[in-house]
């Protein structure tokens, strides 16, 4: 019977089980993810993703108000062929309960780095966030590894968003 037991209760492919607080915790972290749009010509496209931040955790005169984090290559004071004009684009937020979209204008550009440098645009919302947006309130205490090996030396990182403003 134990042998029967054994075969009964399988694990399929290489990754072990999620724990539940795994993802409550990656649920929570997911409500600061947003949908980059861009207005061009009246028509709204989603074509990136951002995130909500507390922006004292980035820079402390920026205060406790959110700002939202980007790549340069999305948002930029220099646009190129990718990317767009901090006034022709908002962060859309969707409601974890009824996926109901609430779309967040964007005021002034607080820091860009080029994209051959660090790929980064931080924006400071034009108005409040969602009730039910949690920006992120700390970075974490620790770096990554050089190489987060598994069993194969290959490292994984899960990355929440919206890869080329899909789903």
């Amino acid at each position: 019977a134990g042998e029967l037991e054994q075969r009964l209760q399988q694990l399929f492919g290489d990754d072990p089980p999620t724990s539940l607080s795994v993802v409550r915790h990656t649920m929570a972290r997911a409500q600061a993810v947003c949908r980059i749009h861009c207005t061009i010509g009246g028509k709204s496209k989603a074509f990136a993703s951002g995130f909500a931040v507390k922006g004292s955790v980035l820079h402390t005169a920026w205060g406790d108000d959110p700002v939202i984090v980007t790549n340069n290559h999305v948002i930029s004071t220099t646009p190129t062929a990718s990317s767009q004009r901090v006034e022709y684009c908002e962060a859309v937020f969707v409601s974890p309960d009824t996926d109901e979209e609430h779309r967040v204008g964007f005021g002034a550009v607080l820091w860009e780095s080029e994209i051959e440098a660090h790929d980064i645009t931080i924006v400071r919302p034009a108005g409040p966030l969602p009730s039910h947006v949690k920006p992120l309130s700390a970075l974490p205490s620790t770096t990554l590894p050089g190489r987060a090996p598994d069993d194969q030396g290959i490292g994984r990182v899960y990355v929440i968003g919206f890869p080329a403003a899909g789903e």
